[in-house]
């Protein structure tokens, strides 16, 4: 798939809108992008240190110097990085936490 491809080849994924999530953030982590996004909303659980830079308003200004920032890191940000991130977004991960919540709210009422 083209959009796959570009987003696997490219340096990173800039993203300026805040939203409560933000997929499309985690698809290029999983495609092993590095993110530069705007610092608000869903960005802030998403990125880490070592898969990408937020910055702090949505102006060109801010943008440009996240990108600066970016191309300055040494030693760049390692893709592996990036697609283990996403995967603490994977369905598999969600179900065994909210699995494992359960039973420990069913072990503490069969105590009580």
């Amino acid at each position: 798939m083209k959009l796959v491809r570009l987003t696997r080849t490219a340096r990173a994924f800039v993203y300026a809108a805040e939203e409560d999530f933000g997929i499309g953030m985690v698809e290029a982590q999983a495609c092993g992008t590095p993110l530069i996004a705007y610092g608000r909303g869903g960005a802030r659980d998403i990125v880490r240190p070592e898969t990408g830079i937020l910055f702090p308003e949505q102006s060109a200004a801010a943008i440009a110097a996240a990108v600066e920032r970016f191309e300055a890191l040494s030693p760049a940000i390692d893709p592996a990085a990036c697609r283990a991130n996403a995967l603490r977004f994977s369905a598999a991960t969600f179900r065994d936490r909210f699995r494992g919540h359960l039973e420990e709210l069913l072990a503490e009422r069969a105590a009580a």
